[in-house]
């Protein structure tokens, strides 16, 4: 699994997505932070795994408790953001 951040990347960014795709068989989540200048990619290189959402938003509503950041506004932005063609389970 690769997990990378872009900063500002509207110019590159199609071409970084592309690069992703193409490496790890289109297995990728892109996804846009909340303020729109960052950018996060999940790639998989197992078929089998994919994002968790569920867990992802249960484990922000834990740090959230610990840390003054809207963590649950960070997953519901990558997940409502993002383009995926991934199955069910192993980022969570």
């Amino acid at each position: 699994m690769l997990v990378a951040d872009f900063a500002e990347s509207r110019k590159h960014g199609p071409r970084h997505l592309a690069t992703l795709n193409e490496a790890f068989a289109g297995r990728v989540h892109w996804g846009t932070l909340p303020g729109g200048y960052n950018h996060m990619a999940f790639a998989f290189a197992d078929a089998d795994c994919a994002v968790d959402w569920v867990h992802l938003e249960e484990r922000a509503a834990a740090l959230a408790e610990q840390f003054p950041l809207d963590f649950s506004a960070i997953v519901h932005s990558l997940r409502d953001g993002g383009r995926t063609a991934l199955s069910q389970g192993c980022l969570g």
